[in-house]
């Protein structure tokens, strides 16, 4: 017994001891961020591992313990803080992420994919807060590029303040956000409560975040914000999903096919078509056409392959702006083809026809969608309407 208590009192002053030489040693450590591929210069308050090769036996033929080596390893986390966290990220730049949508055509599963992190700040559809001033207030289900474009340049003002962590500059960033649990949960800011959810808490809780990313369903034109784009060097993600698809979601988000709204359902069916079209095609020439820095950080994925291969499309989005993969998010927003395919069984072709109309050959071809003739091709499972794009700037596994 008394053997044993000296064993482990030997074990245990050796530890402490290597302990405390090691963080003497590493007082001043150069750690190495891998994502970044960026050398960070940071103070002792890291996390650390360290091996200690001891094992200490008994021998049976002398009266002392008899030390060994084997590998033992030791984990330590010394005082991995915000603070510490905030210090390293002043000496890497952030990256910031920019999810470019419309209506019913993904950008919510795409934001989920991001606001689920632990190393996101996450910013749902900041123009929300410009409907509290009343001189930009707008139509929420009418995003034709008239309606919207008087908050285009407030819009951009505002995703530089997030992209800074301005919140004590830009209060409206999260104004709205007040009394709206909802809103809270979505841009991941639901556990602070009371005193807690203040302008100075969040800028401090998102300048701990390596990447800082928005997701809006209002952008006319991409074109029109290249300079605020530019500044921070944005990544643009630009989320598509057939137009057919898109308006049998809108149909049933708006109850468009409610009684009273049977009036007025093929007008708005037609409208909206005709807008989300004119917003792919601007888009899309604007970054085919445009400048070089934009091409190289532009990405455009189709609604389609992200809920139906998420395994194999999310990680390239994660590698586009710099994220390690996770499976554990990925894994938990499968959709299924049902989903993307439910347009073909329940929206009529007279529909289907004018959402066509609407949008010109080539976005479809780009896109790669295919256009049907009739109501038979519509409800033909074995005919595939989603096949391999014209564009080499959307990600696809078709």
């Amino acid at each position: 017994m008394r053997w044993r208590l000296i064993k482990w009192a030997a074990v245990f002053i050796m530890m402490c001891a290597l302990f405390i030489l090691t963080f003497w040693y590493y007082q001043d450590i150069v750690m190495t961020n891998t994502e970044n591929g960026a050398i960070i210069k940071a103070s002792s308050d890291i996390a650390m591992t360290v091996t200690l090769t001891t094992e200490i036996t008994t021998s049976p033929n002398i009266a002392m313990p008899v030390i060994q080596t084997t590998e033992m390893t030791a984990s330590f986390d010394i005082g991995s803080t915000a603070d510490t966290r905030m210090t390293a990220l002043k000496q890497v730049p952030p990256i910031h992420v920019l999810i470019n949508a419309r209506m019913r055509t993904g950008s919510s599963l795409t934001g989920r994919y991001f606001s689920k992190r632990p190393d996101t700040m996450f910013l749902y559809e900041p123009e929300l807060t410009l409907r509290y001033n009343m001189s930009l207030r707008y139509d929420l289900f009418n995003d034709s590029a008239a309606q919207i474009e008087d908050i285009q340049t407030p819009f951009y003002e505002l995703i530089g303040g997030f992209f800074d962590c301005e919140y004590t500059r830009r209060p409206e960033l999260f104004h709205f956000m007040e009394g709206n649990d909802w809103a809270k949960s979505k841009n991941g800011l639901a556990h602070l409560q009371g005193a807690d959810y203040n302008a100075k808490q969040i800028s401090k809780k998102c300048k701990t975040k390596t990447h800082r990313v928005v997701k809006t369903v209002r952008i006319n034109d991409i074109s029109k914000g290249l300079e605020i784009l530019k500044q921070y060097n944005v990544k643009v993600i630009q989320v598509v999903r057939d137009p057919r698809g898109m308006i049998n979601s809108r149909i049933k988000f708006e109850n468009l096919d409610s009684q009273e709204k049977k009036g007025l359902s093929m007008k708005k069916i037609s409208e909206a078509s005709k807008n989300y079209c004119i917003w792919l095609n601007t888009n899309i020439n604007a970054v085919l056409v445009g400048p070089e820095w934009l091409k190289k950080n532009y990405m455009i994925v189709r609604y389609e392959d992200l809920s139906t291969k998420p395994r194999q499309i999310v990680p390239k989005m994660y590698e586009f702006v710099g994220l390690p993969s996770n499976d554990t998010i990925i894994k938990s927003e499968r959709l299924g083809t049902g989903h993307t395919d439910a347009w073909r069984y329940s929206l009529p072709f007279n529909q289907t026809h004018i959402a066509q109309n609407n949008c010109p050959d080539d976005i479809f071809e780009k896109l790669g969608y295919v256009k049907v003739q009739n109501e038979i091709q519509q409800r033909n499972d074995s005919l595939s309407l989603v096949t391999s794009p014209h564009i080499s700037k959307l990600i696809s596994l078709a």
